[in-house]
Order: C-alpha cells, then sequence, then structure tokens
C-alpha cells in the first residue's frame, strides 16, 4: 500500500502527463506561496516588503476618488478616470457622505475611519473578487479538474498584483473581470454572446481607458461593422456619463497629460524610466525619447493586433497586455493584473510542455509571484522580455505577411507546362 507521500507523488506525475503547463505553473505559484509563510513567522516585515509601506495610505484609491467625484471632479479635482466610473464613485460618495462620523477637515481620512463607508467599501471589494476568481474559474473550467481549479484560484487570490490592487482599493480588480468576459466572448458564433461582451469591454473602457485597445481584437476577426457598433457601445458607456460631471471630455483628456508624472511610485513601465532618467540625469530630452518610443511600441501593437492574423490567439491577448504595463500605463505594481489574463489563455489555449511554452511559463509566472518590492526588477524585467519578443515576433509575421502577396503573384505568372 502506498504511503501518502508516494501518492502524492503518484497525483502530481499523473497531472503533470495529461496537463503539464498547469501543473508546472501551480508548482511555481504555491512554492512562493508556501515559502512566504515561514519567512514571515521568522520575519514579521516580510509581508510588508511584499506590499510596501502603504501606511494610512491603504485603499487610499478607493476613497480619494469617492472623495474627488463628489464636486468638481474634473474641473477642480482633476480626476483621470473616464465619466463611467466617476459617476459611480459619484453615487457612492452621496451614499456614503450621511455616514461619515468624524470631522477632522480631511474627507477621506474621515470616510476612511467611518464605519458605514467602510463596510460600503469590503462589500464591493469582496464582490468583485468573488466575480473575478468565478470569471477565472469559467476561462479554466474545460482546462482544469476541480482540485486543480481550486488551487489555481488560491494561487491568484494570493498573486502579487490582487493582493496590491486590494491595499490600493483600486477598480482594477472590477476591470480585469469584464475584460476577461469580453475575451470569452468576442469570437463566439453565438451574435448575442458577442454583443454583450462589448457591452463588457463597454465598462472596462468606462473604468479604465488603456484596456479599450482590446476592442482592436474585434477588427482581426474582420468583423468591421461590429466594431463600429462596438466603438458606439464604448463611446455611450464609457464618456455619455460626462453630462452628469463638471466636465467635458477635452478637460478629462487634459486632466491626463498634466498629471503627476511621478504617480503610482515605482518605475515599472517605459516612460516612467525615461522620466527620471531625464530628471536623475538633467536631461529633459530623454523624457521626449520615452515618449517617442512608447508612442511607437503602442503602434507597432496595433498594427499587429489587427493585420498579424498568424499569430496565436493568447500571444495577440499577451501583446496587449504587456504594452499596457510597460508603454502607456501609469506604472503602478496593480497593473500586473493583466498579466494574469494573458496567464489564463495561455493556459487555456497551450498543452503541451515545448521549450517555448515553458520560456513564456516562467516569465509570465514572475510578475504574479509574491516576491519583495525589492526584486520588483524582476517583474519589470519579465515583462519586458515578453513584450520586445512578442514585437519581434510580430514585426516578422508582418513582414511575410507583405511578402506573400508578391511571392503568390510570381508564381500566378508562371507559365504552366501542360
Amino acid at each position: 500500500m502506498l504511503n501518502p507521500i508516494e501518492k502524492a507523488k503518484e497525483w502530481y506525475i499523473c497531472r503533470y502527463r495529461s496537463r503539464p503547463l498547469p501543473t508546472l505553473f501551480l508548482t511555481l505559484m504555491l512554492a512562493c506561496v508556501v515559502l512566504a509563510f515561514p519567512i514571515t513567522l521568522i520575519w514579521n516585515e516580510y509581508i510588508v516588503c511584499i506590499l510596501g509601506k502603504m501606511g494610512q495610505h491603504v485603499f487610499m484609491d478607493y476613497f480619494w476618488s469617492v472623495c474627488d467625484s463628489l464636486n468638481d471632479p474634473y474641473t477642480t479635482m482633476k480626476v483621470i478616470y473616464p465619466p463611467f466610473l466617476v459617476a459611480i464613485y459619484s453615487i457612492i460618495g452621496h451614499i456614503s457622505m450621511p455616514y461619515v462620523t468624524q470631522d477632522t477637515g480631511d474627507l477621506y481620512i474621515d470616510m476612511f475611519n467611518s464605519q458605514i463607508p467602510m463596510m460600503i467599501f469590503i462589500i464591493l471589494m469582496g464582490i468583485s473578487i468573488y466575480l473575478f476568481l468565478m470569471v477565472c474559474r469559467k476561462a479554466l473550467s474545460e482546462m482544469l479538474e476541480e482540485t486543480e481549479t481550486k488551487l489555481f484560484l488560491l494561487v491568484m487570490l494570493l498573486s502579487f498584483p490582487l493582493l496590491i490592487a486590494l491595499q490600493n482599493g483600486n477598480s482594477i480588480i472590477y476591470t480585469i473581470t469584464f475584460l476577461i468576459l469580453f475575451l470569452l466572448g468576442y469570437r463566439s458564433e453565438n451574435k448575442w454572446i458577442r454583443y454583450c461582451s462589448y457591452v463588457c469591454i463597454g465598462i472596462v473602457a468606462g473604468m479604465k481607458l488603456s484596456p479599450a485597445v482590446f476592442a482592436l481584437l474585434i477588427l482581426r476577426e474582420r468583423r468591421y461593422k461590429e466594431f463600429v457598433l462596438c466603438g458606439l457601445i464604448i463611446c455611450v458607456i464609457a464618456f455619455a456619463p460626462i453630462v452628469f460631471t463638471d466636465g467635458t471630455i477635452a478637460v478629462m483628456i487634459e486632466n491626463l497629460f498634466v498629471m503627476d508624472r511621478e504617480m503610482g511610485g515605482s518605475v515599472n513601465n517605459i516612460p516612467k524610466l525615461f522620466y527620471f532618467l531625464a530628471k536623475d540625469l538633467n536631461m529633459p530630452v530623454l523624457d521626449t525619447v520615452g515618449a517617442i518610443i512608447t508612442e511607437i511600441v503602442t503602434l507597432l501593437t496595433i498594427i499587429i493586433m489587427v493585420i498579424d492574423t498568424k499569430m496565436k490567439h493568447w500571444k495577440v491577448i499577451t501583446l496587449a497586455a504587456m504594452c499596457i504595463i510597460t508603454g502607456f500605463g501609469v506604472g503602478t505594481p496593480y497593473l500586473y493584473m493583466y498579466v494574469i489574463v494573458a496567464i489564463l489563455f495561455f493556459l487555456r489555449e497551450e498543452k503541451e510542455a515545448t521549450r517555448e511554452n515553458l520560456f513564456y511559463l516562467v516569465l509570465l509566472a514572475l510578475p504574479i509571484m509574491l516576491l519583495m518590492m525589492d526584486l520588483m526588477i524582476v517583474k519589470v524585467w519579465a515583462t519586458l522580455i515578453i513584450f520586445m519578443t512578442l514585437l519581434i515576433l510580430g514585426i516578422m509575421d508582418l513582414y511575410r505577411i507583405c511578402k506573400e502577396p508578391r511571392h503568390k503573384e510570381s508564381v500566378d505568372e508562371e507559365p504552366s507546362e501542360s
């Protein structure tokens, strides 16, 4: 009779043979989580080293956003969120205000320290995390068994970007849920499922502007009329609520360009890297160089997403995700939530443990592992390597696509020997 260790070994080998990539991914993630517990018991500051020292700024993105959306969000508070999210935060703020029990002169602190406003936040976060995990379950339900699915949801719950997003109380948790729903539905043969997915990407754009780039995947399917419909849905959901605020679309865009360049703290993307280099070296031209590089790689990403039909679906999704993180994202650590989206579709679509797949698997796992903030450079380089690799592959595909028509014409022009 096998002992428990041998049974576990046999179970693991069986799972690896049937599903090598999910098994290896779960092994890497669980090893990191398990390792964190004894380290925390020995060194209490380890969790602080992972999440960073937030002090009184815990949940700051939520409470500041709610407070800033109450009165003159665009003209006075210089809010950069789309009108859809500002309207939601404004409603939450007006519901919460009668229950603010302190008056220190700092509305954020007062709301943070009041019981009912905090309960509203906890309920919203609880629901959003539950929905996120259920969408992840749906995405992998056909690939994993129940035990593996539960382990996957556990490592997602304890992943670095989700913990950072929860600590900040950032709306990216809601955004990622609707983004996954869009990606699951936009290629469906059922027209109404596709239309519902367009509503989902409209909600995504209404919370964060940058992931609206995923709507370009509809053009990749050559559904041009539906892309126009999706664009209209995005405009209505994301921007129509501007009429209930004090601003205009032009004012919102202006706020985006004048926002604090050091927002987010960490150097996690190209524009911020060049900004700090320009500041430290006293070379303003480097800031312009960073902006140009960002515009170039963003344009290349868009072209590849639309034209390169040779690239695998999960790679296109990963390319767009890496562009948001390293390109035109704000640069905050919770942006690695987009890596989770890439991982979901990588595991959905790849089955074999080839060298290429193992390469991507390890690099995709690194940004969401529970590593200390001091090792943030590992996450940054992992995303940059994936981004540059996929960009190069996309450019090579575009070159082949450009050469193919000429090759076909030359073949057609050859006289037939018969």
